[in-house]
């Protein structure tokens, strides 16, 4: 019989096959929606701009460290949205709008990922990637940086995609409602713009241990800048696959609280 992850796993790239298949017939819209998606992307960059020329810096990184946290930020944060549209799921579960999916053959997780997706979202993640770049090769890095770089920004986005579906399910069960969520990742995705050391320690903390964010873009710059220790490498891994694990666990049995269709 073959493996359940690994059929969760087709399922949701044979979904995006299809989805991207049909977004691609409207040339002229697609090619509209990709170049409002940059240019809105490019507001970020010019915020970072903006603030190296009227300071010094922020905690001591550098401009092109910024414009690489900014990147790894808006990726991340964009991935996310892409693959968890929370008023969509919200709403789907009002309805009892889940009941078509529990007879297929696939996890819960599959079926939330593979629901709706966003544009606007992807393009951003394609406009994140090119800065990404950029600023990279104005900073220079290594091999040894680099993997963990990218090792973190898979573990760190997980935890936050697991993380978000959580929560849907928690506030679905408390308030039947996202707007909580929604607010919720609006304020984070303003915060992971910056490096965590402008909040504090307390305010480390919370992006770190009680909101993950930190894990998907502030410790993956800095092991990409080399300027974590392997230790702390392996305890935001270690830290990270905690939470993702948590979370999927109380996914799984917040999913008692949803309300069939049919009652």
């Amino acid at each position: 019989m073959e493996n359940r992850l690994v059929r969760d796993i087709r399922f949701y790239l044979l979904s995006q096959y299809y989805w991207w298949r049909g977004f691609l017939v409207y040339r002229e819209q697609a090619a509209m929606w990709l170049i409002y998606s940059i240019i809105n992307t490019a507001y970020s960059y010019i915020t970072v701009a903006v603030i190296y020329a009227v300071s010094s810096g922020i905690a001591g990184w550098s401009y092109y460290q910024m414009l690489f946290l900014v990147s790894t930020a808006t990726i991340v944060m964009n991935a996310l949205y892409y693959n968890v549209n929370i008023n969509w799921l919200m709403d789907l579960l009002r309805r009892g709008g889940m009941d078509p999916y529990l007879i297929r053959p696939y996890g819960r997780i599959s079926i939330f990922l593979s629901a709706q997706e966003g544009i606007s979202s992807a393009s951003a993640i394609l406009g994140g990637f090119v800065m990404l770049l950029y600023s990279a090769f104005k900073i220079g890095f290594n091999a040894i940086g680099l993997l963990a770089y990218l090792t973190l920004v898979v573990v760190g986005g997980v935890t936050l995609v697991l993380f978000t579906l959580m929560l849907i399910m928690l506030f679905y069960h408390l308030l039947k409602s996202a707007n909580f969520v929604q607010r919720l990742l609006s304020f984070v995705q303003q915060a992971s713009q910056y490096p965590l050391a402008v909040y504090g320690f307390v305010g480390q903390l919370i992006f770190t241990l009680v909101i993950p964010v930190g894990f998907a873009s502030y410790y993956p710059a800095k092991a990409f800048l080399s300027s974590i220790s392997a230790l702390g490498f392996s305890e935001a891994i270690a830290i990270a696959s905690a939470i993702s694990i948590v979370s999927y666990v109380a996914f799984n049995k917040l999913q008692i609280y949803y309300t069939s269709g049919g009652g």
